[in-house]
């Protein structure tokens, strides 16, 4: 019995170093290797914080550029109405001097720059719908070669029939 109680004290205290070796904290290494950890450690907390305020000051210069933009473009058209204001004005004083000095001969100008400012208002409008239906096409993957020869046989024709009017309006 006596030897069974010294083998169980002995088993005990080996089985308390072991359990003491495993949950117990690593013995302190090298100073300049934990100082060298910790320093990375908080260099790439740093980083993370870096990339969050970098991120967050990237999304705020891009909002700003939209907003530029967006008055950019405001403003653009704002100009392109009064470039056109202007322009209507001092052609209808053109009109009207000319019509003083050859009767007549403002109001056929008048005509014949409304029907050029038509006829190139209908070719935009005829280029554009060729445009997108190409696009449409081509983005449904449907473009073939004999499509896009159709396209571009119907664009030929298009300018082709624009160069005629504008020539007829313009010898008129």
């Amino acid at each position: 019995m006596k030897h069974c109680f010294i083998f169980t004290l002995v088993f005990a205290a080996a089985s308390a170093f072991v359990y003491a070796e495993d949950t117990a904290p690593p013995p302190p290494t090298d100073p300049a290797k934990s100082a060298a950890a910790e320093s990375a450690s908080k260099n790439s907390l740093a980083l993370i914080e870096l990339d969050k305020k970098e991120a967050t000051e990237i999304r705020s210069l891009q909002e700003k550029a939209a907003d530029v933009r967006k008055r950019l473009l405001e403003e653009t058209k704002n100009y392109q109405n009064q470039i056109a204001a202007v322009k209507e004005k001092y052609r209808a004083e053109r009109y009207a001097i000319m019509d003083r000095i050859t009767p007549g001969s403002g109001s056929k100008l008048a005509k014949k720059d409304k029907d050029l400012a038509d006829l190139e208002s209908q070719f935009k409008k005829d280029m554009n719908v060729l445009n997108m239906t190409q696009r449409a096409e081509a983005s449904k993957k449907e473009l073939t070669k004999e499509k896009q020869d159709k396209l571009q046989a119907e664009r030929n024709r298009v300018v082709k029939d624009y160069n005629e009017k504008r020539r007829k309006i313009l010898s008129e």
